[in-house]
C-alpha cells in the first residue's frame, strides 16, 4: 500500500473514530438534557402541588378565622408543629419510647393548642384534620367551611393531651423553674385574649389556673367575671372579692388594691366578717407574696410612664441576667431544672 492511501485509510479511520465520538457525546448529552428536564419538570410539578396544597390549607383556615392574614398566621403555627411532629416520628422509629420523644419543644405544642382551643368544637376538629392532612380541602371550601362530623375524633384525645399544660405544672411558685413560668405565660396571652374579646366561658378556666398558681392579673380578670357571672361561670361577690384581695395583696400593682377597696366599701357591715375571713384564707392560699417582684423596671414597660407589673422573683432575676453580660445565662436558668 502506497503512503498516499495508507495516509487517506489512517485519515478516514480517524474522522470515523472522530464521528463516532461525536455522535456518542451528542446522545450522552441528549439524555443527560433529557434526565435533567424530567428531574427539574418533577421538582418543578412536586413544589406546585406543595404550594397548591398550601394555598389550599389557607384558604380553609381563612374560613374558620375570618380573615386571609389570620389564616397565613396560623399555618406558619401548624407548619412549625408538624416539624414537631416529624420529629415525635423519628424518634418513635429509632426505638425510643413513645412518652419520651414526645417531650420538648413546648412552647410550638402551647402555642398549637392555644390556636385550637381558641376555636369552637366544629372549627377545632377541622383544624386538627389540616395538620393532619385528613381534611379534604376541597369539599371544605366548596361547602363554605363546613366539614364532615366524625363519630368519634381521633384528635380529641391529643388535643386534651396538648391543652393541659396546667396538668403538668407545680401548684407552688417555690417549685416553678423559669420555663415553667413562660410557659403559663404563654397560656396566660391566650386567657387575656379571650378575656378583652368577651369570651368569659373560655377563659375562665384558664385565668383560673393562672390564678391559683399567683398571677395577680388573672386573679383580678377572674374576679370580674365571678362579679358578672357569665353563661357557664356562676356569679358569686363572695368568690369575686376573695380572688381581687389576693390580687390586691402585700407587693402587687396599685390599680387592685384601688378596685379591691372599692368593692370593699359596698360590702354591707353585717356580712362583713364572713367576707373578710374568706379574703383572708384566699390571700393565704394564693397571693404568694414571698415569690412576688412588683415594680416598673421590667421587659414589658413601654411609653414614658412606666407601670408597675407584677412578676415572680425568679422570672425577674432570669430576665436580668439576660439582659446583661455573660450570654444571659445564669443560676436562675438552673431553679428546678433536671440540670439544677
Amino acid at each position: 500500500m502506497s503512503s498516499g492511501v495508507l495516509s487517506e485509510f489512517i485519515l478516514s479511520s480517524n474522522l470515523d473514530r472522530l464521528l463516532m465520538s461525536t455522535m456518542f457525546l451528542i446522545r450522552t448529552m441528549s439524555l443527560a438534557v433529557c434526565l435533567s428536564s424530567a428531574l427539574f419538570v418533577a421538582a418543578l410539578s412536586e413544589n406546585t402541588q406543595t404550594r397548591s396544597e398550601k394555598e389550599l390549607e389557607i384558604r380553609a383556615l381563612a374560613m374558620i378565622a375570618g380573615t386571609e392574614r389570620e389564616a397565613k398566621r396560623m399555618h406558619r403555627t401548624i407548619e412549625r408543629y408538624r416539624v414537631y411532629l416529624d420529629r415525635v416520628e423519628a424518634k418513635i422509629a429509632k426505638g425510643i419510647d413513645e412518652e419520651q420523644a414526645a417531650e420538648g419543644a413546648l412552647g410550638r405544642r402551647v402555642a398549637m393548642s392555644n390556636l385550637a382551643i381558641s376555636f369552637p368544637p366544629k372549627e377545632r376538629s377541622a383544624i386538627w384534620k389540616i395538620v393532619h392532612g385528613t381534611l379534604d380541602l376541597d369539599s371544605f371550601i366548596e361547602s363554605d367551611g363546613v366539614a364532615d362530623q366524625d363519630e368519634h375524633n381521633p384528635y380529641v384525645e391529643e388535643l386534651v393531651v396538648i391543652g393541659s399544660i396546667f396538668d403538668h405544672m407545680p401548684m407552688d411558685p417555690a417549685e416553678f423553674s423559669v420555663e415553667d413560668i413562660r410557659t403559663m405565660r404563654l397560656e396566660r396571652n391566650l386567657a387575656n385574649k379571650l378575656y378583652r374579646e368577651g369570651h368569659y366561658d373560655e377563659a375562665y378556666p384558664l385565668l383560673l389556673d393562672l390564678a391559683k398558681r399567683g398571677f395577680k392579673d388573672s386573679q383580678s380578670r377572674l374576679a370580674y367575671i365571678l362579679f358578672n357571672g357569665a353563661e357557664t361561670v356562676e356569679k358569686s361577690n363572695l368568690r369575686a372579692l376573695g380572688w381581687l384581695g389576693s390580687a390586691a395583696y402585700g407587693d402587687t400593682e396599685p390599680k387592685f388594691r384601688v378596685l379591691f377597696k372599692r368593692y370593699m366599701a359596698e360590702v354591707p357591715e353585717h356580712v362583713r366578717k364572713t367576707v373578710d375571713t374568706v379574703i383572708d384564707g384566699y390571700q393565704r392560699s394564693f397571693a404568694h407574696d414571698e415569690h412576688q417582684n412588683c415594680s416598673t423596671d421590667h421587659n414589658y414597660a413601654f411609653g414614658r410612664v412606666k407601670r408597675t407589673f407584677c412578676r415572680f422573683k425568679l422570672e425577674a432575676i432570669a430576665e436580668a441576667c439576660e439582659a446583661g453580660p455573660g450570654g444571659g445565662i445564669c443560676w436562675a436558668h438552673a431553679v428546678n431544672t433536671q440540670s439544677e
